[in-house]
This record gives C-alpha cells, structure tokens and sequence, in this order.
C-alpha cells in the first residue's frame, strides 16, 4: 500500500490559504488608500469650489452698485424713448418744411404771388396735405408753378385745384389754389401695429 504524505499537502494548502489572505488584505488596504485619497480629492474640490462662490459672491456685491445704476439708466432710457421718438419726428417735419420753403423761395417766378399756405392732417394713416394759394397774371404762369412744385421732392400729388378771376387793386388777376402731399408724413405702419396691439392688451388686462 503506497504511502501518501499528508503533511506536504497540509502545508501547501496552508501557504495558498496564507497567499490568499495577504492578497485580501493588501487589496483592503488599497482600496482603502484609494477611497482615501478619493475623499481628499472630493474633499479638496469641494473646498476649492466653494471658495470660488464666496470669490464670486464678493465680486458680485462688488459689482452690485455698477448693475443697479445701469438698470436705472437703462428705466430711464425706456421712460425716455417716446419722448426722443417725438423729437425726432417733429425735427424731420421741420426740416421737410423747411426744405419745401426754400423750393417756394428759389422756384416761385416773379409772376406768381403765393397769399396762403395750409397745411391738414386728417387721418393719420394719410400724408399731411398741403394747399398753396396764391394769384397769377393768366393761367400759363400758373401751370409752369405747378411743374415747379411737382419737382420738389418733398411733395407729392401737386395738382391744380382751382383757378378764379379775382379783381385787385392792381387789376384783374388769376387767384389759384394748387394742392398736394408732403411725402413721409404718414404714420409707419409698424408703429400703428404696435399701439394697436398694446390697444387690445390693455383691453385683455
């Protein structure tokens, strides 16, 4: 019967058993290292993050007064924009009548002599009309007043309303009146949208 040596497979299984544990608990501890160094970068993180808040909080205080001036500035602009809106038209009225004054004054020929200049706005949606009146020698001076008129830029539909025999002190005359339209002083039709839109808003409120 062969003998079989029980105490050298004994001591290798207990080597093995021994092998084993020092792997286990090597692993443990570095898994423990690990998870360690782990928190400390977390830790670290946290740390360096919230410190980056308080660094923007301050800056933010800091900058507070800076945004609230430019809110104010900015209520102020929006307070201020009808206003500058008025003041622009009427500067670009003016300077339309001002440059349809100075084609009356270069374009009128000695033998026409204007008395009257109205201007009318009905509607809004429509240009402001505008009626010259005036007296004339006979009738071809005041069909070449009325080319002069169409020729200004700044008027548009210059047609012959009427012409009369007036009599002066100078004589018997032609008295005429010539109407027409000054151009861009319709309302925009964006702008019309827009109150009519803030119109059925305030209804709806």
């Amino acid at each position: 019967m062969p003998m079989i040596n029980l105490i050298h497979e004994q001591r290798q299984a207990q080597r093995a058993a021994a092998a084993k544990a020092r792997a286990l608990v090597f692993g443990l501890g570095f898994l423990t290292a690990g998870s360690y160094l782990g928190f400390l970068f977390l830790l670290f993180l946290a740390t360096s993050t919230e410190a980056d808040c308080s660094q923007m909080q301050a800056k933010l205080q800091k900058m507070r007064p800076i945004v609230e001036q430019i809110e104010a500035e900015e209520k102020r602009l929006a307070e201020m924009g009808p206003k500058v809106a008025i003041l622009e038209n009427a500067q670009q009225a003016t300077a339309k009548w001002q440059r349809v004054m100075e084609h009356l004054t270069q374009n009128t020929p000695p033998g026409i002599w204007l008395t009257n200049v109205r201007s009318t706005m009905t509607d809004p949606k429509n240009p402001v009309q505008v009626s010259f009146t005036g007296l004339s020698g006979d009738q071809d001076s005041v069909g070449g007043y009325i080319l002069r008129l169409q020729n200004c830029p700044e008027l548009a539909d210059v047609n012959l309303k009427f012409t009369q025999e007036k009599a002066t002190q100078f004589g018997p005359t032609l008295e005429f009146e010539i109407s027409g339209s000054v151009v861009g002083t319709q309302e925009e039709e964006e702008k019309r949208d827009g109150e009519a839109e803030g119109g059925e808003e305030a209804k709806r409120a």
